[in-house]
């Protein structure tokens, strides 16, 4: 369901307010208030640490009641039950479930870091609340008409997540990266007539996605993509620039429904039989902002958490559809 993704974001919105707020406390251990505010800490800070435990258990608490207040509350609720949603959306909204859990582990992890909290305990710590979060929203979907708690979604969930666990714990640090790029989509609003019902995909894309850049960036599976981002230098080819990846990603087009091109209009119901959906296969370069060397505090922790996003590069697609094709800057 795309409105966790939106309190997703909104939740990291609130990380970096956290962070700013941060300055009074430790504006006096250096003299650069940005430098120290954006460094993590060479040893355990309690204050820190407090700092982070209240982040994150205020941050629960409000969006967990924001959400029901703001969307299940305005629903009609069921009886918890499970829903399965397997085959919805070509499976991209899974993929979008492991990025979720992934980047709230990532940022999790460097937030606990920031506090000097040890390696294994910010692990420990990070994936409680990471999966806390998105378990909430889980069950929260299982008392939703129309919908339930799916399985797939949690299975997805963990699997993100469990990827950066398991790095961590094996090497260290993260040499497959889970991304997204986002690349929007234009809907023609040249009407479609069929079995006598006329619409545009247009004017679906609005009731589905919204009207807004933002929504529909957030709410369009037919314009994500996600991507698995690793660099040959991360297994011994140390010829290979470090900072360099190379990237396999999945995305899919031609979807105006969960299952099939369907849907009510003031008209009647429109079968959009003939719009074929299919699955698109990439493979491009991409930049591992986190392994530039840089020295600014500020830039460095800017690069770590626009590392989520891919790098906009030349890429090479293949579907069913058209077969090849080649772009130049694909987002």
């Amino acid at each position: 369901m795309t409105q966790k993704k939106i309190y997703t974001f909104l939740w990291l919105f609130l990380f970096a307010l956290s962070m700013q707020g941060q300055t009074s406390i430790d504006s006096n251990e250096h003299k650069n208030i940005i430098s120290n505010l954006l460094t993590p800490s060479e040893s355990y800070s309690k204050q820190r640490r407090n700092t982070v435990l209240t982040f994150w258990g205020t941050s629960y608490g409000a969006f967990s009641y924001g959400l029901y207040q703001s969307w299940y509350k305005n629903q009609n609720l069921q009886p918890f039950h499970f829903f399965n949603d397997k085959r919805e959306w070509l499976q991209i909204d899974k993929a979008g479930h492991a990025f979720s859990g992934y980047f709230q582990m990532a940022y999790n992890f460097q937030l606990s870091k920031w506090a000097g909290i040890s390696e294994k305990k910010s692990i420990l710590y990070s994936s409680v609340i990471s999966n806390l979060f998105l378990t909430t929203l889980e069950v929260f979907d299982g008392f939703g008409e129309g919908w339930g708690f799916s399985a797939y979604d949690m299975v997805s969930n963990i699997s993100g997540s469990g990827t950066f666990i398991s790095q961590q714990l094996i090497w260290g640090e993260q040499r497959v990266l889970i991304k997204e790029s986002v690349r929007p989509v234009r809907y023609s609003n040249q009407s479609i007539t069929v079995n006598g019902v006329t619409t545009s995909l247009e004017e679906r894309a609005n009731d589905l996605y919204g009207k807004g850049l933002l929504e529909r960036a957030l709410k369009d599976y037919n314009t994500q993509t996600y991507w698995l981002s690793v660099s040959p230098n991360a297994f011994g080819w140390n010829k290979w620039p470090s900072w360099l990846n190379i990237s396999a990603g999945i995305g899919a087009q031609g979807m105006f429904g969960g299952l099939r091109n369907r849907w009510t209009t003031p008209n009647g119901v429109f079968d959009y039989f003939t719009q074929p959906r299919y699955r698109q296969f990439y493979l491009a370069p991409d930049i591992n902002l986190s392994k530039i060397k840089i020295k600014s505090p500020f830039l460095k922790t800017l690069f770590n958490a626009a590392n989520i996003i891919k790098t906009p590069t030349p890429a090479l697609e293949y579907n069913r559809i058209e077969g090849f094709k080649v772009y130049l800057v694909f987002f």
